[in-house]
């Protein structure tokens, strides 16, 4: 799992796993001044030599052996929709040819997850500022989505976001129209909120860090551990070709 700094989802990803499945985790390094805009720290960070690296940390060579991972994943959304489909083709390509033998991002997770729920109509909220929105909706657009509504409840330290802060997150973004919900940010911790949420709006919610775990864990034959949840069970759609596998 490859994490950016601001991420503190270490404990739920451990919990998303079988007893079988050990994830291990480290963090994208950037060169970061503390000047960036939130876009241009995502163009760092899902740069290919940044991925690569992270990538290479994982895997043996010939002096020195690893953990040689089954799929690595780049666990970000934002970072890997900012820039369209095609860029999220990109930081998996990264990956693959830093040796790994599969390569998933969250944005590639999500589409997944939402086209194994048949998920038409969406509504979709964020803790992002208001210049990432729309290119998270014209990623999922491009997708085959169909955006509903898409709000932005910012959120200042994501690694501290509440319980309170993420229902906000979705009462933003309810709407009666949509057939499911994605509550995006895979530093939000709201695995123990989703089966609550899905009963109060009517409908599947699901979050960044539960499609990546879901999707995951599919590619290897395995199920997510967590609440009951209509995603939980369903396989990865296999007309997806969203995660690659090196050939």
């Amino acid at each position: 799992m490859l994490l950016t700094s601001d991420s503190g989802s270490d404990r739920e990803i451990w919990q998303w796993c079988p007893e079988n499945v050990v994830p291990f985790v480290t963090r994208l390094q950037i060169a970061f001044t503390g000047k960036e805009d939130p876009l241009t720290i995502d163009e760092m960070t899902a740069g290919r030599e940044v991925v690569h690296a992270a990538t290479r940390s994982f895997l043996s060579t010939e002096t020195l052996p690893s953990i040689d991972p089954e799929i690595v994943v780049f666990n970000c959304t934002s970072a890997s929709f900012c820039g369209g489909l095609e860029a999220e083709a990109a930081i998996r390509q990264s990956i693959l040819c830093a040796g790994a033998p599969r390569a998933l991002t969250t944005s590639g997770a999500v589409i997944g997850a939402l086209t194994a729920l048949g998920a038409g109509k969406i509504a979709v909220g964020t803790p992002y500022s208001a210049e990432l929105n729309p290119l998270l909706q014209k990623f999922l657009t491009d997708a085959g989505f169909e955006v509903a509504a898409i709000s932005n409840t910012p959120v200042r330290h994501l690694v501290g976001t509440s319980d309170e802060q993420i229902r906000a997150i979705a009462a933003a973004a309810f709407d009666r129209h949509a057939s499911a919900m994605f509550i995006s940010c895979a530093a939000l911790r709201a695995r123990h909120l989703l089966p609550e949420l899905s009963a109060q709006y009517g409908m599947p919610v699901i979050s960044s860090l539960q499609a990546t775990m879901w999707a995951a864990l599919a590619q290897l034959g395995e199920r997510v551990v967590g609440p009951d949840h209509i995603l939980n069970s369903l396989p990865w759609p296999e007309r997806l070709p969203l995660s690659d596998t090196k050939q």
